[in-house]
């Protein structure tokens, strides 16, 4: 009789044990859920993406932005009076904007391996005297590398507004592009694979790395696109 009592009592705080312990699990579990959620909503609220259009880019808040890539000049190859004509002019014709936008700059890294690979190759096949620039250049590359000194600056022009005046802001960001091309600076609307890097480069710039590596499809589209 008494064996079987502390069989009983055995068996009662086993089973009691065995039920705290799947119920903390339980509940740890439901913890982690709710934080892995929490997460995933907060970075959707920072991304605020909704959709990405061909050329636009739609917000959560009821905004639509287009971007105009500008790339820049080099001012050796103009004369002071050129370039004195150059800022005159496209000052003249961008103060005629009166849609709101804003220019912003962004660094960006460079992958040298693509550009180190090419001249190797050029250099493989070049004459004497082509060899020798050929190395010179080969050499700063690999110098810039090892200084870090990897970096380049992106310009854009950003125009932007109400979802309701999509066509006002694609039909202002073509005419900034326009504007920027007439003027000797080369200017390009963005489409939306240059939308959708130009983002990852703005919230993880180390992506500019390995965007060359992989062709562009919704897989990175439907991440940054809050559901």
């Amino acid at each position: 009789m008494d064996s079987n009592i502390i069989i009983l009592i055995i068996l009662v705080i086993g089973s009691a044990a065995a039920y705290f312990y799947f119920k903390f699990q339980k509940k740890k579990e439901n913890a982690q859920l709710d934080r892995s959620a929490l997460a995933e909503k907060t970075a959707q609220d920072f991304v605020n993406v909704r959709d990405v259009g061909e050329n636009t880019l739609y917000t959560m808040d009821g905004m639509v932005y287009c971007y105009v890539l500008i790339d820049g000049i080099c001012p050796e190859l103009f004369s002071d009076s050129e370039l004195k004509n150059i800022s005159h002019k496209l000052a003249s014709d961008l103060s005629k904007v009166r849609h709101p936008w804003k220019f912003v700059s962004v660094s960006r890294p460079i992958d040298l391996k693509k550009t180190l690979q090419v001249y190797s190759d050029t250099y493989a096949v070049a004459e004497e005297g082509r060899r020798a620039l050929l190395k010179q250049e080969m050499k700063e590359l690999g110098d810039m590398a090892n200084r870090g000194d990897t970096l380049e600056r992106k310009h854009y022009a950003i125009v932007y507004g109400k979802s309701n005046e999509e066509s006002k802001v694609l039909k202002c960001a073509e005419n900034l592009a326009k504007i920027f091309s007439e003027n000797r600076v080369t200017a390009s609307l963005l489409n939306k694979k240059g939308i959708v890097e130009l983002c990852n480069l703005v919230n993880i710039p180390a992506y500019s790395h390995i965007e060359n590596r992989y062709d562009f499809d919704n897989t990175i589209l439907e991440a940054m696109i809050r559901k």
